[in-house]
């Protein structure tokens, strides 16, 4: 199933309502948030800062089926490479803010690391999206 913008959007105006404590979207979803036009994903990855957080996996799965995705939709695999990145909760933007949950998006230097990390093709187009949104939007991030 592809995701759209518009069904990240809905997943984080529902988080609240699901998740407790501070997330991180990432990949693909982070881009679609600042650039919808580029293409579809298959998965939203949504890391949970502490382990406390991580241990939402299945309010994530559940919060996921309220909008109408699959729960394989949930992808926590990003959280590997996000615990390697030094300084990494000093690179967040804020998102979405509710009663008890916030999700933060990575700046454009850290959404480049974590893709250049896994270094596909897909990821090495990824990065040079977020790059030029970032020149024209937010340079502070680059």
């Amino acid at each position: 199933m592809s995701i759209s913008k518009a069904k990240i959007k809905k997943l984080l105006e529902k988080a609240d309502n699901f998740l407790e404590g501070d997330f991180v979207l990432l990949g693909s979803g982070a881009l679609f948030i600042v650039d919808s036009d580029y293409r579809l994903t298959t998965d939203i990855d949504l890391v949970g800062f502490t382990k406390q957080e991580q241990g939402q996996v299945l309010n994530m799965i559940d919060l996921a089926a309220s909008i109408g995705l699959e729960p394989e939709s949930i992808n926590q695999s990003a959280g590997h490479y996000l615990k390697k990145q030094k300084g990494w909760k000093n690179e967040l933007v804020l998102l979405y803010e509710g009663k008890k949950v916030r999700i933060y998006r990575p700046t454009t230097r850290l959404f480049t690391a974590l893709k250049k990390a896994r270094g596909t093709p897909t990821d090495l187009e990824d990065i040079r999206r977020m790059t030029a949104w970032a020149k024209r939007n937010a340079p502070e991030e680059i």
